[in-house]
C-alpha cells in the first residue's frame, strides 16, 4: 500500500531488522557469500520480509532482472556520482565498459547488478 515498485529495485545500505533471529539486524551486503540455502531462507518474504524486500538485488527478486535501480550509483570511492539512466544515454562502448563493470561499494554491487537493462551488453 503506497509503496512504489522502483523502491524494490535496489539492495538497502541500512541495516536491515531480522527480529525473529539472534542476530537483530543485517545488512545486504553481508548476504552475498551465504549459501544457497541460508539466502534462500532469508529472501523467502513470509519468512523474513524486511530482507527479502531490503535486499531484492541479492535476493535475485525476478522483477530486478528487468529494471534498472533509479537509485545514485557511487563510483570509484564516492569520486563518481550517476545513475543508471545517465549511464543508458552514453554511446561510447569504452564508456560503458568501463561504468557497467564498477562496483559501488555502499551497496557492494556491481553496476551491471544495479544496472541490468542499461547494462545489458556489458556483464562481464
Amino acid at each position: 500500500c503506497g509503496n512504489r515498485l522502483e523502491w524494490f529495485y535496489t539492495d538497502s545500505t541500512d541495516m536491515i531488522p531480522t527480529p525473529l533471529r539472534d542476530n537483530e539486524e543485517r545488512q545486504c551486503s553481508w548476504a552475498r557469500n551465504w549459501s544457497v540455502e541460508k539466502l534462500e531462507e532469508f529472501c523467502d518474504e513470509t519468512r523474513e520480509p524486511f530482507f527479502a524486500r531490503a535486499c531484492a538485488i541479492t535476493c535475485k527478486n525476478p522483477s530486478c532482472a528487468d529494471h534498472d535501480s533509479t537509485y545514485s550509483i557511487k563510483l570509484y570511492g564516492n569520486v563518481i556520482s550517476t545513475s543508471c539512466l545517465q549511464i543508458s544515454k552514453f554511446n561510447s562502448t569504452e564508456y560503458m565498459q568501463v561504468m557497467c563493470g564498477a562496483k559501488d561499494y555502499s551497496k557492494h554491487l556491481f553496476t551491471y547488478e544495479l544496472c541490468p537493462v542499461a547494462c545489458e551488453d556489458y556483464v562481464p
